[in-house]
């Protein structure tokens, strides 16, 4: 059998499995490092810390599921609340808040291309082409 984990590692498995990065976790566990990235590469190559952040990461999986159907429960017991009340908007909200929680709507965002031609460079093709045209038309 291998060698016990340090606190330090365990610490390392902890807050990665909660999702920090690797460097940050390095950092938070307290290893001195100049490199945190590759002290993080190192320890997740130890199969000791694999198998803790892989066991902690599947409890807070279940710890955030139960988490979730006591949300799902309050929200509808404000809507339903809301409605007795008449308080109609307010139930409609508590519903679709429910829904966003339980992941029934896909939220869609557009990427705009950081690479797109300035004002000055559209209205100078602009240009060229009414000149073009006027070039072409006299034809």
């Amino acid at each position: 059998m291998g060698k016990q984990m340090s606190v330090k590692e365990r610490l390392f498995a902890r807050y990665v499995a909660e999702g920090r990065t690797q460097a940050e976790s390095v950092r938070m566990a307290g290893f001195a490092s100049s490199n945190p990235d590759k002290k993080g590469s190192e320890l997740v190559k130890k199969q000791q810390v694999v198998d803790l952040i892989n066991q902690r990461g599947s409890e807070l999986t279940d710890e955030r599921a139960v988490s979730l159907r006591e949300h799902l429960d309050t929200l509808a017991a404000l809507r339903d609340d809301a409605r007795d009340a008449g308080q109609y908007s307010s139930a409609i909200q508590a519903e679709h808040h429910r829904g966003k929680a339980s992941r029934l709507y896909v939220e869609q965002q557009a990427i705009v291309n950081a690479d797109a031609d300035s004002p000055s460079v559209i209205l100078e093709r602009l240009n060229g082409l009414l000149s073009h045209d006027r070039v072409a038309g006299k034809d």
